[in-house]
């Protein structure tokens, strides 16, 4: 409970960074992104 007392965030803002996603072209958001995708779609090629 302490914890959100003591963090300073814009906490107006943050129910809009929860809903709309900020997307990066880097090197590491892509990597990230097919790692997420390969681990989602790879089991249902088995069927």
């Amino acid at each position: 409970m302490a914890v959100l007392i003591l963090v300073t965030h814009d906490w107006f803002q943050l129910p809009v960074h929860a809903v709309i996603p900020h997307l990066q072209m880097s090197k590491s958001f892509m990597a990230l992104l097919v790692a997420i995708l390969g681990t989602t779609i790879s089991p249902y090629l088995f069927f």
